[in-house]
């Protein structure tokens, strides 16, 4: 149902021969320069309004933060203008192909195969390749430690945010439909030129519409709208006709269903970015600590590949000392050639494992300097962590219960100590009754 409340209108109606037309023409570039120059201030205007909505985006995610018990709250940078390039408005931009002529490379000289100077230098290189990955030998590496990792990947890894992102955007959302549901103010200016006539002789007239409404959507269905319409025609040739018309009217009006979207119901959308905005930060919440348990279990990891390429490296050193010996000992004339081969044998094939050792923890470090936001060919040292973790005091029925999620009994209050009242004065027991005495003539075991 529509109802139109209140309609005020005002209509002024020159004539060419009254001394107010100049004042009408003047008027109606008057408004064309009050929009003109309006436009001008709300586009000034745009800087301040990203920065009041970036305070209110700050003001929402705060009071969702602490509505649902979150410990970290998204940062919002501050709303910068990008810098124009010139490529981005390139409709045709170049495409590097180049043909297979172009693409060349130096081969590698691995030796001669079988011998055992392919597998050195093939260890050679990939020792070299792994102490540049991991630090080694460059000047410029980084020490990276657990906080500093779990720091980083907080700043720049790219799914912590992609995933506060995701958490941005549903308060953007919550804070577009609240807008809709709050007071709204729009402007339309219109300015048209029409001619008519016939044989060289046009009547031209100027014709300018400026409209100002305010619209505002109700509690529970409908929508109130306030309008005022301002509207002025010029005759720009004098003619016998030729006149100034100016018109204004003040409309209130409002839409209230009865049946259909009357109700709670008309605020479902409102209702469910509220909503949708708990479910955000809730799975914000819960990405994020998973994400930092395997960031430390990355980190982890990386350490204990690094213990067992030292333990492969103390091990190849032992084989080598031992294949030496195995030497030593068959030149004596006291061991076959069939130890001495099988010592050679395990030589080699620790060295082939060192070798897939080194290949795996440096293909995972350059995972793991991409997750947390650092690029591949920046060199990294790991230091080692030490996590001071006391013992919990529970139980394994306690530790079943809280992983569940049901709350801990609540301790017993002490027990209050029993006041005695003073004892009275016991009174003698009587003595027992000592067996019954013979009556004369009576037989003590024979019934009476």
């Amino acid at each position: 149902m529509t109802k139109q409340i209140a309609t005020i209108r005002k209509n002024t109606q020159v004539t060419p021969s009254s001394p107010q037309r100049g004042v009408r023409f003047r008027s109606v570039f008057g408004w064309i320069s009050i929009v003109v120059f309006g436009g001008a201030a709300v586009l000034q205007g745009c800087g301040s309004g990203m920065d009041a909505i970036d305070r209110r985006l700050e003001k929402v995610l705060g009071q969702s933060t602490a509505r649902t018990g979150i410990e970290a709250v998204p940062k919002i940078t501050p709303s910068v203008q990008p810098a124009r390039d010139p490529d981005m408005y390139d409709g045709k931009p170049n495409t590097t192909n180049p043909v297979v002529a172009q693409l060349s490379f130096e081969p590698l000289d691995r030796g001669e195969p079988g011998t055992p100077a392919v597998v050195e230098g093939l260890n050679a290189r990939l020792s070299a390749y792994a102490r540049a990955a991991v630090g080694l030998d460059a000047p410029n590496a980084i020490d990276l430690s657990l906080s500093s990792a779990l720091r980083l990947s907080q700043q720049q890894g790219d799914e912590y945010l992609s995933a506060e992102e995701d958490y941005i955007v549903s308060a953007i959302r919550l804070l577009i439909e609240r807008h809709r549901w709050g007071p709204r103010l729009f402007a339309d200016s219109t300015v048209t030129f029409d001619g008519q006539g016939d044989q060289g002789s046009f009547d031209n007239a100027m014709n300018v519409v400026n409209s100002l409404r305010a619209t505002q959507q109700l509690p529970y269905g409908g929508q109130a709208e306030a309008r005022w319409v301002w509207n002025a025609t010029e005759q720009l040739r004098s003619s016998v006709s030729g006149q100034y018309r100016d018109s204004s009217s003040l409309i209130l009006d409002a839409n209230i269903p009865l049946l259909r979207g009357a109700g709670m119901v008309a605020r479902e959308s409102l209702i469910q970015s509220e909503r949708d905005l708990v479910y955000a930060a809730r799975d914000f919440e819960s990405f994020r600590r998973t994400y930092f348990v395997g960031i430390a279990q990355d980190y982890f990891r990386l350490l204990q590949n690094i213990n067992e390429l030292r333990n492969r490296i103390a091990n190849l050193k032992s084989l080598g000392r031992y294949v030496s010996e195995q030497e030593a000992l068959y030149s004596a004339g006291r061991i076959s050639q069939f130890k001495v081969n099988e010592a050679r044998n395990d030589l080699v094939s620790a060295m082939s494992t060192l070798a897939s050792s080194r290949e795996q923890y440096t293909l995972a470090l350059d995972r793991f300097k991409l997750r947390v936001g650092i690029h591949a060919d920046q060199p990294v040292r790991l230091v080692g962590a030490t996590i001071n973790v006391s013992e919990p005091s529970t139980t394994l029925d306690e530790a079943a219960k809280s992983a569940a999620g049901v709350p801990p009994r609540p301790p017993e209050p002490p027990r209050p100590a029993h006041r005695y009242a003073p004892r009275s004065p016991q009174r003698p027991e009587p003595a027992a009754a000592g067996p019954e005495p013979l009556r004369p003539g009576r037989h003590p075991h024979r019934p009476a």
